[in-house]
């Protein structure tokens, strides 16, 4: 079950960062291109399930909060 979450969660959080305006690349040569991926970083999250070690995008520009109501509601408007 706990895998399972844990794959669910890791989905979410590829798809939500593939909806932004992102660059695969290292580098973006175009410069309307706002922000860039810049790996992965580890973090906890407690549930009733169990504990759940998640490897979240992280973006060079800007901060990304995963799997965040706020940040979905804000980009919406």
């Amino acid at each position: 079950m706990l895998s399972m979450l844990e794959w669910l969660c890791a989905q979410l959080m590829e798809a939500e960062v593939s909806g932004l305006d992102l660059s695969e690349r290292k580098k973006c040569a175009n410069p309307s291109c706002s922000d860039y991926r810049c790996g992965y970083r580890s973090r906890r999250l407690d549930t009733r399930v169990g504990t759940m070690y998640l490897m979240v995008p992280k973006l060079r520009n800007h901060g990304y909060i995963p799997l965040s109501p706020n940040e979905s509601v804000a980009r919406q408007r």
